[in-house]
Protein backbone atom coordinates (compact mmCIF):
# COMPACT_ATOMS: atom_id res chain seq x y z
CA UNK A 1 0.00 0.00 0.00
CA UNK A 2 1.53 3.73 -0.94
CA UNK A 3 2.19 6.48 1.03
CA UNK A 4 -1.40 7.97 -0.69
CA UNK A 5 -3.10 5.37 1.14
CA UNK A 6 -1.27 6.37 4.42
CA UNK A 7 -2.42 9.56 4.30
CA UNK A 8 -5.76 8.47 2.92
CA UNK A 9 -6.80 6.58 6.20
CA UNK A 10 -4.92 9.44 8.80
CA UNK A 11 -7.21 11.89 6.82
CA UNK A 12 -10.64 9.67 8.02
CA UNK A 13 -9.21 10.76 11.22
CA UNK A 14 -9.52 14.33 10.75
CA UNK A 15 -13.10 13.25 9.17
CA UNK A 16 -14.23 11.78 12.54
CA UNK A 17 -12.96 14.91 15.10
CA UNK A 18 -14.81 17.05 12.34
CA UNK A 19 -17.74 14.71 12.51
CA UNK A 20 -17.75 14.85 16.36
CA UNK A 21 -17.60 18.72 16.98
CA UNK A 22 -20.59 19.16 14.44
CA UNK A 23 -22.59 16.20 16.31
CA UNK A 24 -21.77 17.77 19.40
CA UNK A 25 -23.29 21.07 18.61
CA UNK A 26 -26.77 19.08 17.19
CA UNK A 27 -27.20 15.69 19.02
CA UNK A 28 -28.76 13.75 15.77
CA UNK A 29 -26.32 11.74 13.36
CA UNK A 30 -27.78 12.51 9.73
CA UNK A 31 -29.92 9.40 8.45
CA UNK A 32 -29.72 9.61 4.52
CA UNK A 33 -26.56 10.31 2.41
CA UNK A 34 -26.92 13.25 0.04
CA UNK A 35 -24.97 15.27 -2.93
CA UNK A 36 -24.76 18.29 -0.93
CA UNK A 37 -22.01 20.72 -1.15
CA UNK A 38 -19.98 22.87 0.91
CA UNK A 39 -17.63 25.98 1.67
CA UNK A 40 -13.93 25.25 0.95
CA UNK A 41 -11.73 26.29 3.70
CA UNK A 42 -8.72 28.65 3.15
CA UNK A 43 -6.42 26.61 5.04
CA UNK A 44 -5.04 24.18 2.80
CA UNK A 45 -1.87 24.27 4.20
CA UNK A 46 -2.65 23.46 7.81
CA UNK A 47 -4.63 20.41 6.84
CA UNK A 48 -2.20 18.99 4.35
CA UNK A 49 0.32 19.58 6.91
CA UNK A 50 -1.92 17.12 9.36
CA UNK A 51 -2.12 14.38 6.41
CA UNK A 52 1.65 14.55 5.85
CA UNK A 53 2.53 14.14 9.95
CA UNK A 54 1.36 10.36 9.60
CA UNK A 55 3.01 9.59 6.63
CA UNK A 56 6.01 10.84 7.89
CA UNK A 57 5.90 9.41 10.94
CA UNK A 58 4.92 5.82 9.05
CA UNK A 59 8.09 6.35 6.93
CA UNK A 60 10.10 6.82 9.89
CA UNK A 61 8.81 3.44 11.28
CA UNK A 62 9.53 1.61 8.30
CA UNK A 63 13.25 3.14 7.65
CA UNK A 64 14.38 2.35 10.85
CA UNK A 65 12.48 -1.50 10.67
CA UNK A 66 14.19 -1.47 7.11
CA UNK A 67 17.85 -0.80 8.54
CA UNK A 68 17.01 -4.09 11.31
CA UNK A 69 15.82 -6.26 8.64
CA UNK A 70 18.67 -5.84 5.73
CA UNK A 71 21.30 -6.11 9.29
CA UNK A 72 19.57 -9.68 10.02
CA UNK A 73 19.50 -10.61 6.11
CA UNK A 74 23.16 -9.91 6.07
CA UNK A 75 23.40 -12.17 8.85
CA UNK A 76 21.03 -15.05 7.45
CA UNK A 77 22.43 -15.06 3.78
CA UNK A 78 19.56 -17.83 3.30
CA UNK A 79 16.70 -15.95 4.90
CA UNK A 80 13.71 -14.70 2.05
CA UNK A 81 13.17 -11.30 1.17
CA UNK A 82 11.46 -8.71 2.71
CA UNK A 83 8.11 -8.11 0.69
CA UNK A 84 7.83 -5.28 -1.79
CA UNK A 85 6.48 -1.95 -1.47
CA UNK A 86 3.52 -3.15 -3.48
CA UNK A 87 2.82 -5.86 -1.39
CA UNK A 88 2.48 -3.72 1.54
CA UNK A 89 -0.84 -3.26 3.35
CA UNK A 90 -1.69 -0.15 6.27
CA UNK A 91 -4.25 -1.09 9.15
CA UNK A 92 -5.53 1.76 11.11
CA UNK A 93 -7.93 2.13 14.13
CA UNK A 94 -8.85 4.78 16.11
CA UNK A 95 -9.80 5.49 19.85
CA UNK A 96 -12.29 8.43 19.75
CA UNK A 97 -13.41 10.11 22.40
CA UNK A 98 -16.79 11.70 23.10
CA UNK A 99 -17.60 15.39 21.84
CA UNK A 100 -16.49 17.71 24.09
CA UNK A 101 -14.61 15.59 26.49
CA UNK A 102 -11.40 14.95 24.88
CA UNK A 103 -8.63 12.52 26.55
CA UNK A 104 -5.91 14.27 29.36
CA UNK A 105 -2.50 13.72 29.67
CA UNK A 106 -2.60 12.37 32.89
CA UNK A 107 -5.02 9.63 31.76
CA UNK A 108 -3.80 8.97 28.95
CA UNK A 109 0.23 8.06 30.36
CA UNK A 110 -1.77 6.13 33.10
CA UNK A 111 -3.56 4.28 30.16
CA UNK A 112 -0.59 3.72 28.38
CA UNK A 113 1.76 2.28 31.18
CA UNK A 114 -1.22 -0.24 31.45
CA UNK A 115 -0.79 -1.52 28.10
CA UNK A 116 2.97 -1.49 28.36
CA UNK A 117 3.49 0.90 25.11
CA UNK A 118 6.77 2.45 25.35
CA UNK A 119 7.50 6.16 24.71
CA UNK A 120 9.67 6.29 21.49
CA UNK A 121 12.23 8.89 20.19
CA UNK A 122 9.87 10.00 17.57
CA UNK A 123 7.79 10.97 20.34
CA UNK A 124 5.05 8.75 19.87
CA UNK A 125 3.75 5.23 21.55
CA UNK A 126 4.60 1.84 20.41
CA UNK A 127 4.48 -1.62 20.86
CA UNK A 128 7.99 -3.11 21.03
CA UNK A 129 8.31 -7.21 20.17
CA UNK A 130 11.38 -8.86 22.06
CA UNK A 131 13.72 -7.73 20.36
CA UNK A 132 12.56 -4.17 20.87
CA UNK A 133 11.41 -3.27 17.38
CA UNK A 134 8.23 -1.34 16.75
CA UNK A 135 5.29 -3.70 16.07
CA UNK A 136 2.47 -0.85 15.71
CA UNK A 137 2.16 3.07 16.47
CA UNK A 138 -0.10 5.03 18.32
CA UNK A 139 -0.21 8.99 17.78
CA UNK A 140 -2.55 11.76 18.86
CA UNK A 141 -5.13 12.37 16.34
CA UNK A 142 -4.30 15.85 15.69
CA UNK A 143 -1.23 17.33 14.70
CA UNK A 144 1.53 17.03 15.21
CA UNK A 145 0.66 13.51 16.97
CA UNK A 146 3.10 13.58 19.06
CA UNK A 147 3.09 12.90 22.98
CA UNK A 148 5.76 15.10 25.00
CA UNK A 149 6.31 13.87 27.98
CA UNK A 150 7.35 17.17 29.33
CA UNK A 151 3.95 18.78 28.84
CA UNK A 152 1.34 16.18 29.23
CA UNK A 153 -0.40 17.88 32.56
CA UNK A 154 -2.09 20.07 30.32
CA UNK A 155 -2.06 18.60 27.29
CA UNK A 156 -5.81 17.12 25.87
CA UNK A 157 -6.46 15.06 22.45
CA UNK A 158 -9.76 13.97 20.70
CA UNK A 159 -8.79 10.60 19.78
CA UNK A 160 -5.81 8.28 19.21
CA UNK A 161 -4.82 6.63 15.66
CA UNK A 162 -2.98 2.98 16.54
CA UNK A 163 -1.53 2.16 13.23
CA UNK A 164 0.30 -1.39 11.89
CA UNK A 165 1.93 -1.48 8.69
CA UNK A 166 2.21 -5.33 6.92
CA UNK A 167 4.56 -6.98 6.56
CA UNK A 168 6.50 -6.55 10.43
CA UNK A 169 8.60 -8.15 12.30
CA UNK A 170 6.01 -10.47 13.54
CA UNK A 171 3.56 -12.67 12.11
CA UNK A 172 0.57 -10.19 10.80
CA UNK A 173 -2.93 -11.88 12.66
CA UNK A 174 -0.70 -11.70 15.77
CA UNK A 175 0.24 -8.23 15.24
CA UNK A 176 -3.08 -7.34 14.35
CA UNK A 177 -4.80 -9.14 17.73
CA UNK A 178 -2.61 -7.37 19.90
CA UNK A 179 -3.33 -4.21 18.44
CA UNK A 180 -6.76 -4.48 18.46
CA UNK A 181 -6.89 -5.40 22.24
CA UNK A 182 -4.94 -2.78 23.29
CA UNK A 183 -7.12 -0.45 21.33
CA UNK A 184 -10.07 -2.06 23.43
CA UNK A 185 -8.46 -1.66 26.66
CA UNK A 186 -7.15 1.66 25.86
CA UNK A 187 -11.03 2.64 24.77
CA UNK A 188 -12.53 0.85 28.14
CA UNK A 189 -9.72 3.07 30.44
CA UNK A 190 -10.01 6.42 28.91
CA UNK A 191 -14.05 6.00 28.02
CA UNK A 192 -13.44 6.44 24.44
CA UNK A 193 -15.17 4.57 21.31
CA UNK A 194 -13.01 2.43 18.62
CA UNK A 195 -13.62 2.91 14.79
CA UNK A 196 -12.44 0.78 12.23
CA UNK A 197 -12.20 1.55 8.36
CA UNK A 198 -12.92 0.18 5.11
CA UNK A 199 -10.71 1.13 2.08
CA UNK A 200 -11.28 -0.08 -1.86
CA UNK A 201 -9.29 1.33 -4.52
CA UNK A 202 -9.63 1.87 -8.22
CA UNK A 203 -6.59 0.84 -9.84
CA UNK A 204 -5.68 2.33 -13.56
CA UNK A 205 -3.79 -0.42 -15.99
CA UNK A 206 0.21 -0.30 -16.04
CA UNK A 207 0.94 2.05 -18.25
CA UNK A 208 -1.93 4.09 -18.44
CA UNK A 209 -2.85 6.40 -15.17
CA UNK A 210 -5.55 8.22 -15.18
CA UNK A 211 -5.53 11.69 -16.20
CA UNK A 212 -6.85 14.81 -14.55
CA UNK A 213 -9.54 16.11 -17.05
CA UNK A 214 -11.09 12.42 -16.85
CA UNK A 215 -10.88 12.54 -12.39
CA UNK A 216 -12.84 15.95 -12.86
CA UNK A 217 -15.72 14.54 -15.08
CA UNK A 218 -15.61 10.97 -13.21
CA UNK A 219 -15.75 12.72 -9.32
CA UNK A 220 -18.63 15.76 -11.19
CA UNK A 221 -20.57 12.66 -12.45
CA UNK A 222 -20.41 10.60 -9.46
CA UNK A 223 -21.53 13.83 -7.03
CA UNK A 224 -18.43 13.87 -5.54
CA UNK A 225 -17.03 17.35 -3.38
CA UNK A 226 -13.78 18.95 -3.66
CA UNK A 227 -13.01 19.38 -0.23
CA UNK A 228 -10.73 21.93 2.18
CA UNK A 229 -8.34 19.26 3.01
CA UNK A 230 -8.20 18.62 -1.61
CA UNK A 231 -9.55 15.35 -1.50
CA UNK A 232 -13.33 14.13 -2.51
CA UNK A 233 -15.71 13.33 -0.46
CA UNK A 234 -19.76 12.06 -0.22
CA UNK A 235 -21.67 14.32 2.16
CA UNK A 236 -24.67 13.61 3.52
CA UNK A 237 -27.45 16.19 4.06
CA UNK A 238 -25.95 18.25 6.76
CA UNK A 239 -22.59 18.46 4.99
CA UNK A 240 -21.00 15.50 6.88
CA UNK A 241 -18.34 13.84 5.33
CA UNK A 242 -19.79 10.01 4.74
CA UNK A 243 -16.24 8.92 3.04
CA UNK A 244 -13.42 10.13 0.77
CA UNK A 245 -11.52 9.35 -2.17
CA UNK A 246 -7.51 10.45 -2.58
CA UNK A 247 -5.16 9.85 -4.79
CA UNK A 248 -3.09 6.59 -4.70
CA UNK A 249 0.04 8.40 -4.02
CA UNK A 250 1.95 10.86 -2.36
CA UNK A 251 0.31 13.40 -0.97
CA UNK A 252 -2.89 11.90 -1.98
CA UNK A 253 -4.52 15.20 -2.97
CA UNK A 254 -6.11 16.54 -6.21
CA UNK A 255 -5.13 20.45 -6.79
CA UNK A 256 -7.70 22.02 -8.91
CA UNK A 257 -5.37 24.25 -10.52
CA UNK A 258 -3.25 21.64 -11.51
CA UNK A 259 -5.14 19.30 -13.24
CA UNK A 260 -4.59 19.59 -16.44
CA UNK A 261 -0.95 17.71 -16.65
CA UNK A 262 -2.01 15.69 -13.35
CA UNK A 263 -1.95 12.18 -13.78
CA UNK A 264 -2.08 9.25 -11.18
CA UNK A 265 -2.22 4.77 -10.81
CA UNK A 266 -5.15 4.59 -8.86
CA UNK A 267 -8.16 6.34 -6.44
CA UNK A 268 -8.78 5.23 -2.82
CA UNK A 269 -12.14 5.20 -1.41
CA UNK A 270 -12.17 4.95 2.78
CA UNK A 271 -14.78 5.01 4.80
CA UNK A 272 -14.78 5.56 8.78
CA UNK A 273 -17.15 3.04 10.87
CA UNK A 274 -19.62 4.48 12.63
CA UNK A 275 -19.94 7.10 11.04
CA UNK A 276 -23.00 9.58 10.57
CA UNK A 277 -25.03 7.40 8.43
CA UNK A 278 -25.56 3.88 8.82
CA UNK A 279 -22.66 1.83 8.10
CA UNK A 280 -23.97 -0.46 4.99
CA UNK A 281 -25.84 2.39 3.38
CA UNK A 282 -22.70 4.19 3.40
CA UNK A 283 -20.44 0.96 2.14
CA UNK A 284 -23.07 0.48 -0.83
CA UNK A 285 -22.95 3.90 -1.93
CA UNK A 286 -19.11 3.98 -1.80
CA UNK A 287 -19.03 0.90 -3.31
CA UNK A 288 -21.21 1.96 -6.23
CA UNK A 289 -19.36 4.96 -6.59
CA UNK A 290 -16.38 2.69 -6.85
CA UNK A 291 -18.23 0.56 -9.67
CA UNK A 292 -19.07 3.54 -11.43
CA UNK A 293 -15.60 5.10 -11.13
CA UNK A 294 -14.01 2.33 -12.75
CA UNK A 295 -16.88 2.41 -15.92
CA UNK A 296 -15.81 5.80 -16.56
CA UNK A 297 -11.90 6.16 -15.88
CA UNK A 298 -11.60 2.15 -17.33
CA UNK A 299 -10.08 1.38 -14.19
CA UNK A 300 -10.39 -2.26 -11.96
CA UNK A 301 -11.47 -2.28 -8.46
CA UNK A 302 -9.40 -4.07 -6.07
CA UNK A 303 -9.79 -4.65 -2.17
CA UNK A 304 -6.90 -3.41 0.97
CA UNK A 305 -5.17 -6.30 -0.30
CA UNK A 306 -4.75 -5.10 -3.72
CA UNK A 307 -7.17 -8.16 -4.87
CA UNK A 308 -9.43 -7.59 -7.71
CA UNK A 309 -12.64 -7.33 -5.65
CA UNK A 310 -15.06 -10.35 -5.46
CA UNK A 311 -18.97 -10.80 -4.59
CA UNK A 312 -17.37 -12.99 -2.04
CA UNK A 313 -15.38 -10.13 -0.59
CA UNK A 314 -18.28 -7.65 -1.04
CA UNK A 315 -20.65 -9.98 1.05
CA UNK A 316 -17.62 -10.57 3.47
CA UNK A 317 -17.36 -6.75 4.25
CA UNK A 318 -21.08 -6.21 4.47
CA UNK A 319 -21.13 -8.80 6.62
CA UNK A 320 -18.74 -7.57 8.81
CA UNK A 321 -20.40 -4.38 9.07
CA UNK A 322 -23.92 -5.52 9.87
CA UNK A 323 -22.41 -7.96 13.04
CA UNK A 324 -20.77 -4.74 14.36
CA UNK A 325 -23.97 -3.21 14.13
CA UNK A 326 -25.30 -5.61 16.03
CA UNK A 327 -22.60 -5.64 18.48
CA UNK A 328 -22.91 -1.87 19.22
CA UNK A 329 -26.71 -2.37 19.17
CA UNK A 330 -25.99 -4.99 22.22
CA UNK A 331 -23.69 -3.50 24.11
CA UNK A 332 -25.19 -0.07 23.91
CA UNK A 333 -26.61 1.48 27.54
Amino acid sequence: MGLGVILAVYAITQYQIKRRQKASGTGQPAASVSRSSTKRSADDAAVEAELARMGSLLREEKDRRQTVAESATESKPNQAPAASQDGEQLIVLSVMAAPGDPFKGPALIKAFDNTALQHSDMKIYQRLNERAEPVYGVASAVKPGIFDLNNMEHFTTPGLTLFLQLPGPVDGVTAFDDMLTTAERLAVELGGEIQDHLVLSVMAAPGDPFKGPALIKAFDNTALQHSDMKIYQRLNERAEPVYGVASAVKPGIFDLNNMEHFTTPGLTLFLQLPGPVDGVTAFDDMLTTAERLAVELGGEIQDQHHNVLSRQMVAHLRDGIINASLQTARTAP
